[in-house]
């Protein structure tokens, strides 16, 4: 039996809730989280933290309603771009996510001039979480349809669906490279409470029930891949990563 091939979906439907960028170095060396996020933004971090017996060096602060991180590990980088964030509650605000084009292209354009600063990579790794608003389980399940058309939902009578695939996708920019495509979906629902102190009850605040579709992408080289990438070599890489990723967004689950 032939099955469906996904049908193109608009992507102001989706919001995007974190993008990351995760850069796995060829080898062990001081990075300078500060300087580098501060290239990034053209402001200083609002907050340092390091541990250095572990090796652990983050860079934080607030762009607007946005929170970006860089976090240093040993081999290891990652920037962190929230699109809503809220200090107080220490949590995204699902009302004011940017939409997806724009939360990626937020995060790409604060990392465009510090990828000519990029330490050579060993692998590379694009990831987004996105949302999509829906105002029940059930049409949320239906609409999931429409991203996972090989996999049959019975959306009336379903519940606590995980679906989880790699479809790995050889590169049209770099010859023997194969780019992992993990993709994540699953409808939740969240409730906002509040608690009232010195009692401790827990209380749902009123309008508390929301309900969203999660997609979870992960757009990564290869480990097989022994050759890693240079500086130069960045951009092109970050602009593939990029497209698949969207393409992730649109047709959902597409070998």
């Amino acid at each position: 039996m032939t099955l469906p091939e996904p049908t193109p979906q608009p992507l102001d439907v989706w919001h995007a809730e974190l993008c990351r960028l995760s850069i796995f170095l060829k080898d062990q060396r001081p990075i300078d989280t500060t300087a580098m996020w501060t290239l990034a933004t053209g402001v200083n971090p609002d907050a340092t933290a390091s541990q250095p017996k572990l090796g652990i060096y983050q860079s934080d602060g607030m762009l607007g309603d946005s929170r970006l991180v860089l976090v240093n590990q040993p081999s290891r980088l990652d920037w962190l771009y929230l699109t809503a964030f809220d200090p107080e509650l220490g949590d995204v605000v699902h009302d004011r996510l940017q939409l997806f084009e724009a939360g990626l292209g937020s995060f790409t354009a604060l990392l465009t001039p510090w990828l000519s600063a990029c330490p050579p990579a060993q692998r590379v790794a694009l990831g987004v979480v996105i949302r999509q608003s829906v105002s029940t389980f059930e049409l949320g399940y239906e609409r999931l349809k429409t991203y996972l058309p090989k996999v049959q939902i019975d959306a009336a009578n379903s519940n606590d669906l995980f679906y989880q695939i790699n479809r790995p996708r050889a590169s049209t920019r770099q010859a023997n490279l194969q780019i992992n495509r993990l993709n994540k979906w699953n409808v939740v629902k969240h409730i906002y409470a509040r608690i009232d102190l010195p009692s401790a009850t827990v209380q749902a605040a009123e309008g508390s029930e929301v309900y969203y579709i999660r997609g979870e992408f992960d757009v990564n080289t290869a480990a097989e891949y022994m050759d890693g990438f240079e500086t130069a070599q960045m951009p092109q890489l970050l602009s593939e990563l990029l497209d698949l990723t969207t393409e992730l967004a649109r047709l959902g689950d597409k070998p």
